[in-house]
């Protein structure tokens, strides 16, 4: 194994990951977290919410991602 396939590896598992993690079929919230957000956002409607919730959830991967490049 060169040094090259070692390196891209990780990074294929990780982005693997990434996108298993941002998928949306694993959006799901109580009703308990759903008031919550709600509040906290000032988000009414539930499809606006999940919208927000998984923008803001991919933004956040994509931070993460880049300190993690450093």
């Amino acid at each position: 194994m060169s040094i090259s396939d070692s390196s891209s590896t990780p990074q294929r598992s990780t982005q693997r990951a990434v996108e298993v993690a941002l998928s949306e079929t694993l959006y799901s919230l109580t009703d308990e977290e759903r008031t919550f957000f709600k509040q906290q956002t000032g988000i009414q409607g539930d499809d606006e919410l999940k919208a927000h919730i998984l923008q803001v959830q991919a933004e956040a991967y994509k931070v993460s991602d880049g300190n993690a490049a450093s």
